[in-house]
């Protein structure tokens, strides 16, 4: 009987701690949420970097997150988002901040993506109407945590879809630099400008559109 009793007091004792321990733990009453915002609506055929990242992000929140572009919001009143990242400044931004604040009541939590410091530049993007920013970059971190809630986030790649894949031999020519990107920034962003025109001499390859304006790294593919 005092065998019985006690394995009852111990089994009390247990579920006690369980029902403690779950009153102390937050409960989600529901998954999260998530809005991305990227700069370029990938059915356009014009590949951004923030196409990349926003897409990474989804497959990274299990896909409970849907991606917004500009001129590309259907679905965006379809729920109430909990978060919202932005990566990649458009001039639709303020707008769908205001947007995405409307429509939840003030309850959407907003972050900008902070990956190309130089546009619009760092005072524009501080004074964005977000809740907090994430960065890649430590020294704009300390720049923009004056202004709201700031975390280091780096750029990662799956390994899995993005795995190498040798050539057969023989190798094709190729150059020694290659950059893939968009040139339609360089009046802003000059240090990818020079930085190119440097690595010319040494063999470049540009992937990308919006290069044909300027002659010396026209030679996209």
């Amino acid at each position: 009987m005092a065998l019985v009793v006690a394995q009852a007091q111990q089994q009390h004792d247990q579920q006690w701690q369980q029902q403690q321990q779950q009153q102390q733990q937050p409960q989600l009453q529901h998954k999260l949420n998530v809005a991305l915002h990227a700069q370029v609506d990938p059915g356009s055929g014009f590949i951004v970097g923030s196409v990349l990242t926003t897409e990474g992000m989804k497959q990274a929140l299990l896909d409970s997150g849907k991606v917004f572009y500009p001129f590309a919001y259907t679905g965006l009143h379809d729920r109430v988002w909990d978060i919202a990242i932005i990566e990649g400044y458009t001039l639709m931004i303020n707008a769908f901040i205001h947007e995405v604040r409307r429509a939840s009541h003030g309850r959407t939590k907003v972050f900008f993506y902070c990956l190309d410091p130089a546009l619009p530049g760092l005072t524009a993007t501080a004074a964005l109407d977000v809740d907090g920013f994430l960065t890649n970059s430590l020294p704009v971190l300390q720049v923009l945590q004056r202004s709201a809630p700031t975390a280091y986030l780096p750029l990662a790649v799956d390994a899995a879809a993005f795995a190498f894949q040798p050539l057969p031999p023989p190798l094709p020519p190729a150059a020694r630099v290659v950059f893939v990107g968009a040139g339609g920034a360089l009046g802003i962003k000059k240090d990818l400008e020079w930085m190119l025109l440097e690595a010319a001499p040494f063999g470049l390859d540009i992937y990308g559109s919006g290069w044909g304006a300027h002659a010396a790294l026209a030679h996209s593919k």
